[in-house]
Parts: structure tokens; C-alpha cells; sequence
């Protein structure tokens, strides 16, 4: 049974974003309860501003980064892009490629297959690079942990500069420079920044740095850095880092340059996707994000980076239909994955016994066990871990919950693993086959002291107490200026009190949803419920109940209206 918590708001704050702001009370409630405290803080917030980003040359190597890039298009050496398979690594790649062709400069790139080469640099790439002339080398979303293959480009005289948002070890890579906002002594205010967040912090430096130097004084037009901003809404939102500080800024901007005039890759996969309306965040995150991610996940990432580099829509749009056909069989692939992983689970007593799940299969597709491990976490509130089995050595993809720090929980257990990397909610590890089983207790263990040994409830933070007559369209206005939503700044999620469920109905081919009128006061709104209908506490239809949700709005049949996404509901007390 899920425990509901109730935000703690600080009343006086509450009464001056309220009347400073003039919004709603609901509203005023909903951002005190965020930790805002003024008038001034929240009208930064609801209004994000590109002005107010800090300087690119704040992160950690950014000078000496930028200079190197800088010295290497004035001497028109090869630039080399070198990035991830993932959405973060495709638009970091995609926006470099596109910087360097604007200016003027030799630019390549290239990417790994994640069946085939893995995450992260590899040696052959340098190794390739090297044989076909050299040149410089850019890592974009990897690198942080490349100390082999640091010393390698270094041997091969490549000179290296790496650009990387994951945790930093106790050392860096030697190279020319290492660009990271994490690493101790960077005086960028924001280290949660995405790979892409970098990348257009490097391409903002080396652009200033060329003006400098007058590049831009002949022929070669400056570029306006805004247009690049799509492409870093798209990767930011994707990569799950939390939406606020700087990464709000970005995808707020980014999502109004998506609006008014998409680059024709991206209209390409909207259109195909059916997004007919304002492009939001979660269009990114569930139905642009997946379809540039299935192409690595199923086949070669050269796939999406092509789209994003199309400059009209009839090369863009047959790009977009293979990436469509990509995410349908990745969605095939996952459903059999996450019930091979669920079934797995139960026979060995991991649901509901342990405090973490650690479940390994033989021939589990690398492409999708990211996505299962989510799904897990989604579902039982515990840090999951998805092992694909192949011969000696397997390979997984970590998911965190409850706020635990997953990167900290792998360093606990580095000593059964080959090698791991990711951050504090998402990672990746490799591992001998025969020692998944010492891996799988000592990460319960890594867990159980995190969580103090106590039974791992599943959380649900409520922002505020409402009513049905608060939920309106006036009021939803108020909430699309907390936009854009994601990690850490999600969806307002309300708790209706005694409110009366009837007019039930369940749907889907196994019952999985369920929809409900939901009315108190004499105003009634629908609820649904998705996926998790045979989950929630049973109840009698027209007794009262307690609601946990979001309202969202609607557009169906000619009308607008607000309807109720419910997350959890029991009986009211």
C-alpha cells in the first residue's frame, strides 16, 4: 500500500505568491510547496529567461576546451565528434555537426552501436581516425572514465578533448582538456546539466572565441546560438535530468523554437508520431525521445543523427518511417523483456521480499533492458537491474527510486562488477556471468543501508489538497506556466478528499484501466486511471474515496475540458 504525503507549505509564502503573482491560491499553494518562498523567486521561475544563463567558461575546462576547438577551425585540422547512441548523444552530435558546417570548419562524426562497440570511447574508433589522417578528437555525453583510451589518442598524437555530464572519478582522463560541469572546483552553478546542455556550452565558447579572434569578420556569417536550442530541449528532456535552474531555461526556449519553425527532422518524426498540437515536454520525453533512441537501441544511431542533420522534409521523411518501425518492434521486444524480467523476479521471491530488484536473462535485448529496469522501478518503488547474458560477460542497465543515489549504491559493489558508469539515477554495468549472484546480494545489502533496513514504502508526494470546483480550465492555464515538466519538476499532483467514484468502467483488453466519474460539491469530473487498475485498493462505487492525481486538459469531440490522471485512490476515512 502506497504512503501519501502531503507537502509541508509554508502558509505566509503561499499568501505572497498568491497575491503577488495574482494567481490562484491552488497555484500559490503548489510553489510554496516547491520550496519557493517569494514573489520574485517564483515570477523567475514561471517565467525562464535565456539571459539569465551563466557564463559557458564557468565549467570545468571550458576555456582550455574551446581554445583547442577554436585553434583547430582556424588551422581547418579535422574536427572528429565523438559521441553516445543514446537521444543526449544523437542531438549532441547533431548540433556540433551542424555548428562546425555553419562555420566553416572540417567537422565528422562518430558513433558507436550499442550491440556491437557498447557505451563510451573505444580504442578502434581512435584507431580508424588516426589511420584516415588524424585530427582532433571531440567526446560528447562520454569520456569521463576513458583513461585507456585517453592514453591511446595521446600515443597516436590525437589530441583529445573530452565533454561529459556523468560523475568524474577521484582522477581525469589525460588529454587536452576535460569539460565537466561535476567535477570539484567547476564554478558553473548548474552541474545537472545534460550532455547536450554541454555541447552548446562548448559551441557557445568556441563561437565567442572565434569572434575574438575575428573569424567572423570575412565571409563566414556568426551563428545565432538560439537555433540550436531544439536540439538541446530534445536531448535534455530525454536524458531525464531534472528541469529546473539551467536545464529549465534551455528546453523552455527550445520547445518555443520546436513551435515556431522545427528543423525539418524533427517536424518529420512529429508528423509521424501524430503530435498535431503545442509540442510539449512530454511529447519529447514519450513520443519524439523513444523513436530517435529505438534507432540505436535496435540498429545503428546513424540512423536518428541523419534525420536531425536533414535540411528538407522529403529526405527527412522516410528517415522518420524507419525509426517509427524501429520503436514499434522496440515496444514489441520491451513487453517481452519486462515479463521475462517480472517472471524471473517473482521465482526468486525478489517482489515483494528484497529492497531491490536484480534480475538476469539470456538473451535479453541490450536495447531495451534500460526500459524494463524503468518499468520495474515504476511499478514496485524499488532500484532495479536488468542483466542481458551473454556468454562469460553480461551487461545491465540500473534504474533508482526513492531518491536513492544509484551511482553511490554501484561503488558499494564495484568489486563483483568489470566496470560500471551512469549517475546518481540511471547506470550502466558490466559484469562476469558467473558473478551476477554475488552482485545481486551485495546490491540488496548496498540498499538495505540505505534505506536503514526499514521496509521500502512506495512514496507519493502530494503537492496540495484540492477540490473538483478548483480543477478548471482557468486554473490549468495557471499550471501550463510551470511547463516544462519532468524530472524534478513534474506534473502538479493533487489529493481530492472524499470525493464520490461512480460510474465505473474498465478498459483495455485485460481491464488494465479504469475511468470514473469523481463528484463532490455538486461538480463532477472524469478520473482514469492507466495501466494499474487491478493494483489500487478495491472500493464500492458511490462511497466516498480519497484521489491522488494530475488534472490535465482535454480536447475531444469539439470540447475542452479538464480531466483527472489518477495516480493511486483508497477508500476515504
Amino acid at each position: 500500500m502506497s504512503d501519501w504525503i502531503v507537502r509541508d507549505v509554508n502558509p505566509g509564502a503561499a499568501d505572497e505568491i498568491g497575491r503577488g503573482l495574482g494567481v490562484s491560491p491552488l497555484l500559490a499553494n503548489i510553489l510554496a510547496a516547491r520550496g519557493f518562498t517569494s514573489t520574485a523567486e517564483s515570477r523567475n521561475f514561471l517565467t525562464p529567461r535565456l539571459k539569465n544563463l551563466p557564463d559557458p567558461l564557468h565549467i570545468f575546462g571550458m576555456a582550455e576546451g574551446a581554445a583547442r576547438i577554436a585553434q583547430g577551425v582556424l588551422s581547418g585540422e579535422r574536427i572528429w565528434i565523438y559521441s553516445d547512441f543514446d537521444v543526449d548523444g544523437v542531438t549532441c552530435a547533431a548540433l556540433l555537426k551542424i555548428f562546425f558546417d555553419n562555420i566553416g570548419a572540417d567537422s565528422e562524426t562518430w558513433l558507436p552501436r550499442r550491440d556491437r562497440d557498447g557505451y563510451g570511447l573505444h580504442v578502434d574508433p581512435l584507431r580508424n581516425i588516426a589511420a584516415q589522417g588524424g585530427g582532433l578528437v571531440i567526446t560528447t555525453d562520454c569520456g569521463i572514465s576513458a583513461f585507456a583510451e585517453a592514453a591511446e589518442a595521446k600515443r597516436l598524437g590525437l589530441d583529445l578533448v573530452i565533454t561529459d555530464h556523468h560523475t568524474p572519478g577521484d582522477s581525469l582522463p589525460e588529454c587536452v582538456a576535460v569539460v565537466n560541469p561535476r567535477i570539484t572546483g567547476s564554478r558553473y552553478p548548474d552541474s545537472m546539466i545534460a550532455g547536450v546542455g554541454v555541447a552548446w556550452n562548448l559551441a557557445v565558447a568556441v563561437k565567442n572565441e572565434l569572434k575574438r579572434l575575428g573569424w567572423f569578420d570575412g565571409e563566414i556569417k556568426e551563428p545565432d546560438m538560439r537555433e540550436y536550442l531544439d536540439l538541446v530541449a530534445l536531448g535534455t528532456v530525454a536524458d531525464l535530468v531534472p528541469l529546473k535552474g539551467v536545464n529549465r531555461i534551455l528546453v523552455s526556449a527550445g520547445l518555443g523554437i520546436i513551435n515556431r519553425s522545427p528543423r525539418p527532422g524533427v517536424s518529420a518524426l512529429a508528423e509521424i508520431a501524430m503530435l498535431r498540437s503545442e509540442i510539449r515536454a512530454g511529447h519529447l520525453a514519450f513520443q519524439l525521445g523513444p523513436r530517435i533512441n529505438a534507432a540505436g537501441r535496435m540498429d545503428s544511431p546513424d540512423h536518428a543523427l541523419h534525420l536531425l542533420l536533414a535540411d528538407t522534409m522529403e529526405e527527412s521523411r522516410p528517415l522518420a518511417q524507419l525509426l517509427d518501425d524501429f520503436n514499434r518492434a522496440r515496444r514489441a521486444e520491451e513487453n517481452e523483456t519486462y515479463h521475462k524480467a517480472l517472471n524471473a523476479a517473482r521465482q526468486m521471491s525478489l517482489i515483494p521480499d528484497k529492497s531491490a530488484i536484480v534480475v538476469e536473462g539470456e538473451g535479453f535485448h541490450q536495447g531495451v533492458i534500460g526500459i524494463v529496469a524503468s518499468r520495474l522501478v515504476e511499478r514496485f518503488n524499488r532500484p532495479a537491474v536488468v542483466i542481458s547474458i551473454d556468454g562469460d560477460q553480461a551487461k545491465g542497465s540500473a534504474r533508482s527510486a526513492a531518491g536513492l543515489d544509484l551511482y553511490e549504491l554501484l561503488v558499494e559493489c564495484k568489486d563483483t562488477l568489470v566496470q560500471f558508469g551512469g549517475h546518481k539515477g540511471a547506470a550502466g554495468v558490466t559484469i562476469q556471468t558467473r558473478r551476477i549472484g554475488e552482485f545481486r546480494e551485495a546490491f540488496e545489502a548496498a540498499v538495505d543501508r540505505a534505506i536503514a533496513g526499514g521496509e521500502q514504502e512506495r512514496r507519493i508526494y502530494v503537492d496540495a489538497l484540492a477540490t473538483v470546483s478548483d480543477l478548471t480550465l482557468p486554473f490549468m492555464a495557471e499550471v501550463a506556466r510551470m511547463e516544462p515538466f519532468g524530472a524534478e519538476n513534474p506534473t502538479p499532483l493533487l489529493m481530492l478528499k472524499g470525493v464520490v467514484g461512480d460510474e465505473l468502467r474498465y478498459l483495455g483488453d485485460k481491464s488494465q484501466h479504469m475511468r470514473l466519474r469523481l463528484e463532490s460539491g455538486g461538480r463532477s469530473i472524469e478520473g482514469i486511471l492507466w495501466e494499474r487498475a487491478k493494483d489500487v485498493e478495491p472500493f464500492r462505487p458511490g462511497a466516498p474515496i480519497d484521489v491522488v492525481g494530475s488534472p490535465r486538459t482535454r480536447h475531444y469531440g469539439g470540447r475542452t475540458y479538464v480531466q483527472f490522471q489518477i495516480k493511486d485512490l483508497r477508500t476515504s476515512d
